[in-house]
């Protein structure tokens, strides 16, 4: 992909990112402010392990094992 962007967050103690791309153009200040948006909404929603089943929370953990160790 030739064009990109980059969100991060730190919040509460913890840090989320996410990294979006596209082969077309350039994304806009009002997309990247709506990716930001999400990715912030994302990580409230999922920062307070206390609110989320056991199954989702070892989703998470495998998916963020898979992206970090490609691999493994």
């Amino acid at each position: 992909m030739k064009y990109g962007v980059v969100c991060a967050i730190s919040h509460g103690g913890t840090s989320s990112m996410a990294g979006f791309s596209r082969a077309d153009r350039e994304y806009t200040d009002a997309e990247i402010d709506q990716l930001q948006a999400y990715v912030e909404a994302l990580h409230i929603q999922t920062a307070d392990q206390a609110q989320l089943s056991p199954e989702t929370i070892k989703q998470l953990k495998n998916m963020s094992v898979m992206v970090t160790h490609p691999g493994s």
